[in-house]
């Protein structure tokens, strides 16, 4: 074989290389685009489980905290029922009072 020949065929073959290494970065590449959607789907599944974990607990609490607060205003109106109540017949009679007064 000549020089040039030689040549020829290293050439030929650190082609055929530099070929069959870009065929591997795309394969590469493409494998790792593959992994990382499936890995950020993972992830965005799991953050929307977290998120309805959340909701759920969060309406529990509003609703515990709610119940107390409907509570505790019945027990001040039912409070301020029983002082209107026993001070119903003094109010009566001071406003009769003022009125016949004047």
């Amino acid at each position: 074989m000549s020089i040039l020949e030689l040549i020829q065929a290293a050439e030929q073959k650190a082609e055929a290389k530099r070929l069959a290494a870009n065929e591997q970065v795309k394969n590469d590449l493409e494998t790792t685009r593959i992994k990382s959607e499936e890995e950020a789907k993972t992830m965005h599944s799991q953050a929307l489980a977290s998120l309805k974990k959340l909701e759920a607990k969060f309406e529990q609490e509003i609703a515990t905290k709610t119940k107390a607060i409907d509570q505790e205003a019945l027990v001040q109106d039912d409070a301020m029922i029983k002082k209107a109540k026993k001070q119903f017949k003094a109010a009566t009679d001071y406003v009769l009072k003022r009125v016949i007064i004047k």
